[in-house]
């Protein structure tokens, strides 16, 4: 990420902040439109392990993402304060489908699973411990589209509400799958240490009823299966 932000902080910032405000002037000629945009859980650092993030939580942005992040919603905060714009500002914690990038946490683990399951390759897994807030992308959407129809006009926290280890996301899609696969896979049993963070969404059930995160192991079988299914 820190390479990223070095060769493409021109780029974060007309995208995240110029298209935001864009988005906002046109929405001045047209004021019975609502608009949604996406922010990040980047907005917030976690200084320890198994943080908990709410609307209350102080903004502590991780590296440009974050920032211009952080700047796209005090735009979205002054149109809606000074003109009644109205304008949710989607705070969404890590989430994933079949269409993230191949290098992504999700896709990655799914590889590896079609890999134990096709080849029973053995592998060591890094960081096993690590704990992460993580969704169905989908789950998000339909949030989305909910919360657009109502009269909502402020932020809301998109999350599964809790944490999970990398290892327990590996064990249960095995179990899921043939509990012997489970001998393919070791842990280095580290990251537990590691500062992490999660979510708060429950503002979100007093505007819909929405189901939340969901099971983020369905996406890694659904990516695996696909996986395997193409050689």
């Amino acid at each position: 990420m820190n390479v990223v932000e070095k060769r493409l902080w021109r780029e974060m910032q007309q995208c995240h902040v110029e298209i935001t405000r864009n988005i906002l002037d046109w929405q001045l000629q047209h004021k019975s439109v609502k608009s949604l945009i996406a922010l990040t859980s980047f907005l917030y650092t976690p200084i320890k392990p198994k943080q908990m993030i709410d609307l209350s939580t102080e903004f502590r942005p991780q590296g440009i993402y974050g920032q211009t992040k952080l700047d796209a919603l005090n735009l979205i905060r002054k149109y809606r304060n000074d003109y009644g714009i109205i304008s949710i500002g989607a705070i969404l914690f890590n989430h994933s489908s079949r269409y993230s990038k191949d290098s992504f946490l999700i896709p990655s683990i799914a590889r590896n699973l079609s890999q134990i399951i096709s080849n029973r390759v053995k592998l060591k897994i890094e960081n096993s411990e690590k704990l992460l807030d993580i969704s169905k992308a989908e789950n998000f959407c339909k949030g989305f589209k909910s919360l657009i129809e109502t009269t909502a006009n402020q932020e809301f926290i998109f999350s599964s509400n809790k944490l999970t280890s990398i290892r327990n996301l590996y064990e249960d899609c095995l179990l899921r799958i043939s509990p012997d696969l489970l001998d393919y896979v070791s842990f280095d049993n580290q990251g537990s240490e590691l500062p992490s963070m999660y979510g708060d969404s429950n503002g979100i059930s007093s505007f819909i009823n929405w189901e939340g995160g969901g099971d983020i192991r369905e996406t890694i079988l659904d990516i695996a299966e696909l996986g395997s299914s193409s050689r």
